[in-house]
């Protein structure tokens, strides 16, 4: 049997399609995590209820509430950062998928197409198989076949 002359490259793409599916998955796993963050930091906002008790405090508690807010915005940012990454990764990733799903289709045409040859030199073996013992037995008369 006949060896696939893209077998080296059809090994390059698929290792190109499960290192984009690795960078696919570290790129939604850190979206996750900034949503998760930026999630938490709201959530604890939301949950502090602070009673100011003179200008100090109220400075304080203004100081506070600012940082946090500087904080969700910087989250935010970091968010939509993510957020393309992730987008950028899937682009990658499907585009290594096609690739590799092109030649492997090549492959698998080339492996039909050796399997129909095999199948048809066999075929061709045993038709002159049977020729050769047709043959015998039409010249050794009928009776004396073995």
């Amino acid at each position: 049997m006949a060896t696939f002359h893209l077998s080296g490259l059809l090994r390059l793409r698929t290792l190109r399609e499960s290192l984009a599916a690795v960078g696919l998955a570290e790129a939604r796993h850190e979206l996750s995590g900034v949503r998760d963050r930026r999630a938490r930091v709201g959530a604890q906002l939301a949950g502090t209820t602070v009673a100011a008790t003179g200008p100090e405090s109220l400075a304080a508690i203004a100081a506070a509430r600012a940082s946090a807010q500087a904080m969700i915005g910087s989250l935010a940012a970091l968010e939509e950062l993510a957020g393309q990454k992730a987008e950028a990764a899937a682009a990658a990733h499907r585009l290594a998928r096609t690739e590799a799903r092109t030649i492997r289709r090549l492959s698998d045409r080339f492996a039909a197409e050796e399997a129909r040859k095999d199948l048809h030199r066999e075929q061709v073996a045993l038709d002159e198989i049977a020729i050769t013992r047709w043959g015998r037995a039409a010249h050794d008369g009928p009776g004396q076949a073995s």
